[in-house]
């Protein structure tokens, strides 16, 4: 799974702006937003279904 230091290093950005392109939009420049947006969408992800094996088990 990519991690926001891979999506920063491929959209040339510190992680911090990274972050805040996905997190908080507003902050950073469109151009910016593009290639941090760009960047994530082209690096592998893990399906649904791992992540849910990643999840904690509900309490009761």
């Amino acid at each position: 799974m990519a991690s926001i230091q891979d999506v920063a290093q491929l959209a040339q950005v510190s992680t911090a702006t990274a972050s805040r392109a996905l997190s908080r939009p507003d902050m950073v420049a469109s151009t910016t937003r593009e290639r941090v947006l760009t960047a994530a969408r082209e690096l592998p992800t893990s399906s649904p279904a791992a992540s849910a094996r990643a999840r904690p088990a509900p309490s009761a």
